[in-house]
């Protein structure tokens, strides 16, 4: 067997274990709660380290958004690009505490910014 096949056979089961243990934990634990899930816990370390959802979203571009040419990360502009979105993520952030918005708009900004910049940085 190639490495590419090796490859598959792992990521495979990895994903295969991450779901049935996740499917486990949810309905036949004794403690009846969504908490200790694997979705749960990253939700909860989401919420307190704001740089998981942006590196899945980030992680999320590069596989899922294949790039028409090549990567543009030796741009000219790709540093001023990061350095605003670094800026306005962190503005937003204070923004959302201050105002009180909470998780449910923050979340969803870091991923869907994380995306684009995977798309856009890292590309396929």
């Amino acid at each position: 067997m190639d490495a590419r096949c090796w490859t598959m056979l792992v990521m495979a089961v990895a994903v295969g274990l991450m779901i049935g243990w996740d499917v486990y934990v949810a309905f036949f634990n004794r403690i009846p709660n969504r908490v200790d899930t694997i979705s749960g816990i990253m939700l909860g370390w989401a919420q307190q380290i704001w740089t998981l959802p942006f590196a899945f979203g980030v992680l999320g571009g590069h596989l899922f958004w294949p790039a028409l040419a090549g990567p543009v990360f030796g741009a000219v502009w790709s540093i001023p690009v990061l350095l605003a979105l670094a800026i306005l993520i962190g503005v937003t952030g204070w923004w959302y505490r201050r105002k009180n918005i909470g998780w449910v708009a923050q979340g969803p900004l870091l991923v869907i910014t994380g995306v684009l910049l995977g798309h856009w940085l890292w590309p396929q």
